[in-house]
């Protein structure tokens, strides 16, 4: 009996030490401040999690199967220098999708973020964007909204990542409002984002600074369905 015993002991503690993330910096615990290490569990029962040492921090997507792979990792020199920012600088889980997940990253103090879809079954890259103007502010919308330049003028493209799909809605004006100013993120411009009866309404500003105006962008969703 007390073989059996022993025996459940060390399982049961071989279990628990190998399951124990990495989250300790005893010379400088102000880390721990800056990144949280819980863990974040999706419908496919992927786990996501971020660890970090005095040296380095790293995000890990772990799989169903117990498959684990890091898909940003911030080390030596530039840990060092750059820790208080990794919420900016590293991945930040924007949104949920069925198959993937959308991390944002690489946010200077002043400019642009950069987007990653992920495969949130295996951690491969799937499409990078640049800055967008919709992300994940509302549950309801399983999409996200930006500016595409495959045109002679910007034009917006609602991209509908569950089903691959995209809808780039006829938008005459605002090219062109867009365009006049040139603002280095025009992205920036869009002020609200709301979605009701199936029409998506995304309210912007334009002119200047002694003539500020605003107006919306109407797109209705029941057309894409």
């Amino acid at each position: 009996m007390k073989y059996i015993l022993l025996l459940l002991c060390l399982f049961n503690c071989s279990f628990l030490f190998a399951q124990k993330k990495i989250c300790d910096c005893q010379s400088n615990p102000l880390i721990e401040e800056s990144i949280s290490c819980e863990t974040t569990v999706f419908r496919n029962q992927s786990k996501l999690y971020y660890q970090f040492n005095c040296d380095s921090t790293w995000l890990t997507l772990e799989n169903i199967n117990g498959h684990k792979k890091i898909i940003y990792s911030m080390r030596d020199t530039e840990f060092h220098e750059l820790w208080g920012y990794t919420y900016r600088l590293g991945y930040y889980l924007a949104k949920e999708f069925k198959n993937s997940l959308l991390f944002r990253f690489g946010c200077p103090a002043n400019g642009s973020c950069g987007f990653n879809l992920i495969d949130k079954n295996n951690g491969k890259l799937l499409r990078s964007f640049n800055e967008l103007i919709y992300d994940h502010d509302d549950s309801l919308m399983d999409f996200i909204v930006y500016f595409s330049n495959d045109t002679a003028s910007l034009s917006l493209t609602l991209d509908f990542i569950d089903d691959n799909k995209k809808m780039v809605p006829p938008i005459p004006l605002v090219g062109k409002r867009f365009d006049e100013i040139k603002p280095i993120h025009p992205e920036y411009q869009f002020t609200k984002v709301s979605l009701s009866g199936g029409e998506l309404k995304l309210v912007y500003d334009y002119g200047s600074d002694e003539k500020p105006m605003s107006d919306s962008v109407i797109v209705d969703l029941r057309k894409y369905k």
